[in-house]
């Protein structure tokens, strides 16, 4: 019988184990100062800008006195650029959350058509602005949804801006809710989905830019810079939040003739007890848990 041995010097494999446990720890460590930064830092902006939003509001109203034309305009451009940096610094807070897996689900029934109609009131303005024709299509008594309605309406508010926003004058933006069959399934007994479509008849997007549009700070088309501000936050967010829901999203763009921007959700319902019925209603109240 033979005994036969190697010997082997890990010397170097165990130093490399060690400086990347090494390694990991201060990543931690920056992430966790990174959270604690943003968390302090917006509130820090936060509180001044809600006061200034606050004066602004008091002088509108004329609480000091009339305002001349000159006097109702500057005041518009401040409440803008305010309402416009609060948005920013609210964003950058959202994506620090997700990231972290601190982000709370707040599950209620909710109606489609007020959440569709909700988030139409924050967009109005801006398209009538554009002179954009923007119009809804709800199919008729869609039950109410187990969703987080704040965050899908920040959801179908940035879906809708950005449509806007990338639309010529005298386009159109429209936002559709409907109920669909995954697919693949068309004919089972599976339930159904939860489907918000917002298509557009704007600038369109390159072929080659529809793979890394959903990552934190990319723009639609760099070269549109100069047009058209943004910081590339909005389009990260929906996706995160709609994939916190358990769905997906999709784009579908051809340059110069528009856009098409499609989430789905599993569709929950509340049955006459209160109880989740539907696809996957499990797995979303889990992640919701989860997520507190």
């Amino acid at each position: 019988m033979k005994i036969i041995g190697t010997i082997a010097d890990i010397t170097e494999i165990k130093k490399a184990e060690e400086q990347l446990k090494f390694s990991n720890k201060i990543l931690a460590k920056a992430t966790q100062l990174k959270d604690e930064f943003l968390a302090n830092m917006s509130h820090e902006l936060r509180t001044p800008l809600n006061s200034i939003l606050g004066m602004v509001e008091t002088l509108q109203n004329q609480v000091y006195g009339p305002l001349n034309g000159k006097q109702v305009q500057s005041l518009e451009i401040v409440e803008n650029s305010g309402r416009h940096l609060l948005s920013l610094i609210n964003d950058i807070l959202d994506l620090s959350k997700i990231e972290a897996g601190r982000m709370d689900l707040d599950l209620n029934p909710t109606s489609v058509s007020a959440l569709v109609n909700h988030s139409l009131t924050f967009v109005q303005q801006f398209a009538i602005q554009k002179q954009i024709n923007l119009s809804s299509e709800i199919i008729p008594n869609l039950p109410d949804v187990l969703v987080d309605k704040r965050r899908l309406c920040q959801v179908l508010i940035n879906l809708l801006n950005n449509a806007i926003k990338f639309t010529p004058e005298g386009g159109k933006v429209v936002v559709q809710a409907d109920l669909i069959k995954e697919q693949g399934k068309e004919n089972s007994q599976s339930p159904p989905q939860l489907s918000f479509t917002v298509f557009d008849t704007g600038i369109g997007i390159e072929a080659d830019r529809l793979n890394n549009i959903f990552e934190p700070f990319v723009q639609i088309d760099s070269a549109l810079n100069r047009r058209y501000d943004g910081t590339g936050l909005g389009l990260s967010l929906v996706k995160k939040i709609v994939e916190l829901h358990g769905g997906s999203v999709t784009v579908t763009s051809k340059l110069n003739e528009g856009s098409r921007f499609t989430i789905t959700i599993p569709c929950v319902f509340q049955d006459k007890d209160g109880r989740a019925t539907g696809g996957n209603w499990w797995r979303l109240l889990i992640t919701a848990v989860r997520l507190r």
